[in-house]
Order: structure tokens, then sequence, then C-alpha cells
């Protein structure tokens, strides 16, 4: 019995799948993987008018040898100096090498954000205005803004309600993220363009 040749849409469709199995799902393909190394520190500073505190927002990178983790920290100074440093575990999550969240640190599923990318930093290919992103911190996709300049430095805002984002438009580095400050200190200067005089 002679065998029929199997129609060329139907190997293209089998030869798409596979591609998709093989290589989108496990992050292959041009996806960028992030510049983060273990023991890289970012710090934001924020000072709520009236209070004489100020307020340290840090985030840590922890390697998980597949991923990262990013750990937060939060310390208050009062005007006297007197330091208070805490943990904040319920808000620390895992990341696989692309920046794409896997689940929080203390084990609870990540719910309508898995998927979405590290918000410390965002890819070459979102540095442009009207371009879709996904951050870790909001389920929906967000919309890149039309750059501008903030503390002599240019920079893309991607805004969601009261949350403001401001990063830096040539590194992708978050370097301002509203209602946490401004970032002031970070061992990774290689990701900071230098500020316009």
């Amino acid at each position: 019995m002679k065998r029929r040749p199997v129609p060329i849409f139907i190997l293209l469709t089998a030869l798409a799948g596979m591609s998709f199995l093989t290589g989108g799902c496990a992050g292959g393909g041009s996806e960028a993987e992030y510049p983060f190394k273990d023991g890289d520190y970012f710090i934001f500073e924020k000072k709520p008018p009236q209070s004489g505190i100020t307020i340290f927002y840090e985030f840590r990178i922890e390697s998980t040898g597949s991923g990262f983790t990013v750990r937060r920290f939060q310390e208050a100074e009062a005007p006297s100096g007197e330091k208070s440093r805490t943990e904040i575990t319920h808000s620390e999550k895992v990341y696989d090498r692309y920046g794409r969240l896997l689940r929080l640190a203390d084990g609870r599923a990540a719910g309508r954000c898995r998927g979405n990318y590290c918000f410390l930093w965002i890819k070459p290919g979102t540095r442009s205005a009207g371009s879709k992103i996904k951050i870790s911190e909001i389920a929906v996709p967000l919309t890149v803004e039309q750059p501008l300049m903030l503390d002599g430095r240019r920079v893309l805002p991607i805004y969601y309600g009261n949350s403001k984002y401001y990063y830096d438009a040539e590194t992708g580095l978050l370097v301002d993220r509203g209602t946490l400050g401004k970032l002031t200190d970070t061992n990774r200067r290689d990701l900071l363009c230098k500020q316009s005089p």
C-alpha cells in the first residue's frame, strides 16, 4: 500500500510546536540573562516629609545557581542617629536567570505575577516609549512612557496608579521607585550612565 506524503503545513506546525517546547519554555533564543551577580545590592533612600526620619530600602541579590533571589531590607534612621533594620521576608522573590518570577522566597506561589520580570532592571528590547512590559510587582502589562530628565539623568517612566518607576534610559536600571525613594547606593555603578552636568 502506497503511503501518502504528509502535507507541508502539518510538518511546519509540528516543528513550530517543538521549537516552543524546547526553546520558549527554557528561556532560549534571544532571551537576555539578567546582569546581576551574587552579593549585588541596590539601596533606595526616602525622607518622608516632616518626619525627620530617613528610610533606606535595600534589595540584595542572592544567587540560587539557576537564578537569583531578591532579599529586601528596610532600615529607619532617626534624627538622633539611632537605626533599626528589619528584613521584609514576605515580599522576597525568586527568579530564574532570565529575571522571570518563579515564586516567593517563603515558598508561596507567585500567582498572576509568575513569569513577570524582576522590577530592578528592564531589558534592551523594552527601553523605548510605547513598549509593553510585565514586572514582578504588578500582574498587568504596563506601558513605557516617553523619556524625561530626572535629577540630570534621562529616564524612562512607568506608571501604575500611585506607583512610579523610573529606569535609566540607557542601561535599564531602576533609579527611582517613587514611594521607595531614589537609588543612592549600589555596587553596580557599571549599570548606571553618568548624569548630565
